[in-house]
């Protein structure tokens, strides 16, 4: 039994550190950037809008290339502990970080995004934990007054899909050296698209179910990655928090509210990919975890059933 506890002892006192981890994971980012230097934003895969309005230049990380197994952390999903209330109102609520590493590594995903935000790959002292930061580039006839308010919208998004355990554990702010604003967060491996397995699915269903709980109606075009593993997280902010808003004020038409039921829309990309084993054992668990979810999918791929993997005789089967 002794020995036991000595080899047991001895293997966990020579396990790396999280430092240890972090510090070997950074060089392992940068290291796959090397070779990835550029001067026309243009020449990068999947190029940010943002890149060609700030004429960046530097060097770039593909998201997709880094496996969720290779990071010191999760990034599936969490714990859900959102509360509106804990959304603090204005950039003085949040955490202000002042010392963070920040690189010349430019994160991009293999798809064009116009939106002009600019990733960046970072860490933080004092273990080196690598996260990214969010900024945007200057935009014709957006004032300061503008971006600043974007960026609070941003800010109370990040912490609000972190809060939620749907999007990337957030951080807090940082302000470079030319007053700019960069939204801090753990890095998201994955791409838009990937192999839809039937937990991707189960992992957007949880997501869906946590907005629903928490009376969330507007979805503001969310977007998210699946990582190696199959995994679905929310990857950028956007108006997150708007779609909690929306209900609160009352002010919005809820376009995913149609007439096959709420966020029925935005599940439809998914399955259309998704292959014919998986789906059906999404369907049967969705009929029998949420049975008004159900019926409005099932309409909606009915009308759509030639873009998916299941035919009509696999949608009736399941009807019954």
């Amino acid at each position: 039994m002794l020995k036991i506890l000595l080899i047991f002892s001895f293997l966990i006192y020579n396990q790396p550190s999280f430092a240890d981890r972090c510090g070997a994971l950074f060089h392992e980012l940068t290291a796959l950037a090397r070779s990835s230097i550029f001067t026309n934003p243009k020449a990068v895969p999947g190029y940010a809008g943002g890149l060609i309005r700030s004429n960046a230049k530097g060097r770039y990380l593909l998201s997709y290339k880094l496996r969720a197994e290779d990071l010191p952390y999760s990034t599936s999903m969490r714990e859900d502990n959102f509360n509106a209330a804990n959304i603090p109102e204005n950039i003085n609520g949040f955490r202000k970080i002042e010392i963070l590493g920040v690189t010349d590594v430019f994160v991009t995903s293999s798809e064009h995004g116009g939106s002009g935000g600019i990733v960046k790959l970072a860490y933080l002292p004092p273990d080196g934990r690598p996260v990214i930061t969010k900024t945007y580039a200057p935009m014709p006839g957006r004032t300061t007054q503008d971006t600043n308010a974007k960026m609070l919208t941003e800010l109370r998004s990040a912490k609000a899909m972190s809060d939620m355990g749907v999007g990337a554990k957030f951080h807090g702010y940082h302000v470079d050296e030319a007053g700019k604003t960069h939204i801090v967060s753990d890095f998201v491996p994955g791409d838009f698209s990937g192999d839809l397995k039937y937990k991707t699915l189960m992992d957007i269903e949880e997501m869906l179910s946590r907005l629903e709980k928490h009376k969330f109606k507007d979805l503001f075009d969310l977007q998210g990655f699946i990582n190696s593993d199959g995994r679905f997280m929310l990857i950028d902010p956007g108006q997150f928090i708007n779609g909690h808003n929306a209900i609160l004020e009352g002010s919005r038409n809820i376009p995913s509210n149609d007439r096959f039921g709420q966020f029925t829309r935005f599940r439809m990309p998914f399955l259309k990919d998704a292959n014919k084993a998986d789906l059906i054992s999404y369907l049967k668990t969705l009929k029998s975890s949420n049975r008004t979810a159900f019926d409005g999918v099932i309409e909606a791929l009915d009308a759509e059933v030639q873009s998916t993997s299941i035919n009509k005789s696999d949608l009736d089967a399941l009807k019954n």
